[in-house]
């Protein structure tokens, strides 16, 4: 499980026609799920505070930080315990992302593992208005983990209000064994307030090899308030006659609010 958890983490280092500016975000995530006959659950919070107020009035709203070259700092919390065994496992995190001079770009992260602690620090730029380039570095503090990794977003505007926004990420890394994480996302936005899309994460690393699938939707019910709802499929095949594979499916709601 561990590996599991690694590889997603190493892949993510590869969120109404009235606006509103704002300044602070903050939400709050419940999730549950199953691991084959194994059912699980847990909840998520999180808050950023941005440097400058951030207009959100020249896109789709969930693209309103990046669109606006906003600087923040962000805490987040998550949790998740199986039904049939006491434990519960947590990280919790600090991050920012910093916008220099309006194109340059400084990212770190701290994350506290339940047996281990991670660090993260990415360097990039705009290459346009809407669109970036971040490589990051991340490695666990025991030294059994090392990532080095390249992620490209853009924003397209259609006309009419609606826009297309894509992710690529490709990271390489250095553990028991060398291994993968690539990743691709696309979200359509018909509306400024409204967004739906999807992402699959392949990852190869230590006899396991994961394919995970999301799907999801997100609706901003005023400037301030907004939902989303989204489901996760993951399939990991283990190269070992023990395990096999297995298949982990996930439904997770989140509500986020902007002030």
């Amino acid at each position: 499980m561990k590996n599991v958890l690694l590889t997603s983490i190493a892949a993510l280092g590869v969120s109404v026609s009235a606006y509103g500016d704002y300044q602070f975000e903050g939400n709050i995530g419940y999730n549950q799920g199953d691991v084959e006959d194994l059912d699980f659950d847990g909840y998520s919070l999180s808050a950023s505070v941005y440097f400058d107020v951030v207009d959100d009035s020249k896109g789709p709203l969930r693209e309103a930080a990046f669109l606006d070259k906003a600087s923040n700092v962000s805490l987040s919390f998550a949790t998740s315990e199986f039904d049939d065994f006491g434990d519960s496992d947590d990280i919790s995190a600090i991050s920012t992302r910093i916008v220099i001079q309006a194109d340059w770009i400084i990212e770190g992260a701290y994350t506290d593992l339940d047996a281990d602690e991670l660090f993260s620090i990415g360097a990039g730029a705009y290459l346009s208005d809407t669109s970036d380039v971040i490589v990051s570095y991340s490695r666990l503090a025991d030294g059994d983990f090392d990532s080095l990794g390249v992620t490209f977003h853009s924003l397209t505007h259609l006309g009419a209000g609606s826009a297309i926004s894509s992710d690529i990420g490709f990271s390489y890394i250095d553990s028991d064994e060398n291994g993968y994480s690539a990743i691709g996302s696309v979200t359509y936005y018909p509306l400024s307030q409204l967004g739906f899309g999807a992402n699959v994460v392949r990852t190869s690393l230590n006899d396991i090899d994961t394919t995970a699938l999301s799907i999801f939707a997100e609706y901003f019910f005023n400037q301030n308030i907004s939902g989303e709802i989204s489901y996760t499929t993951s399939d990991e095949d283990i190269d070992n006659d023990s395990f096999g594979s297995f298949t982990t499916d996930t439904i997770a709601i989140e509500v986020t609010g902007r002030f």
